[in-house]
């Protein structure tokens, strides 16, 4: 269960997130710049409302790349440096797509 309205915010959605061992759940952005400036506390960015929501609950990563489409994000991913960067991560929870 994924909230995202107050009314229907019980602490029952969020404990999904993490595992029952220690781990801390992970949830991955990616996309393009809209996902990139995501974090911006100047425009109440959407990745920033995320990472408050479920805090101590996973850690929020972001890889929005500015100016990437598709095709130019599936060929960073099929690099070395892009699958360690990308997907190299235990305990992903939840992942974000975004590309225009």
């Amino acid at each position: 269960c994924y909230c995202t309205s107050r009314a229907s915010q019980g602490h029952h959605c969020y404990k999904r997130i993490m595992s029952s061992n220690t781990k801390r759940g992970k949830i991955i952005l990616f996309g393009d710049s809209i996902t990139q400036m995501s974090f911006s506390a100047a425009d109440c960015g959407w990745g920033a409302w995320i990472a408050d929501r479920y805090q101590r609950r996973a850690d929020v990563l972001n890889r929005g790349f500015s100016g990437y489409n598709s095709d130019w994000f599936l060929k960073f991913a099929a690099t070395d440096e892009g699958k360690a960067d990308l997907f190299d991560h235990d305990n992903v929870k939840m992942v974000t797509v975004f590309f225009g």
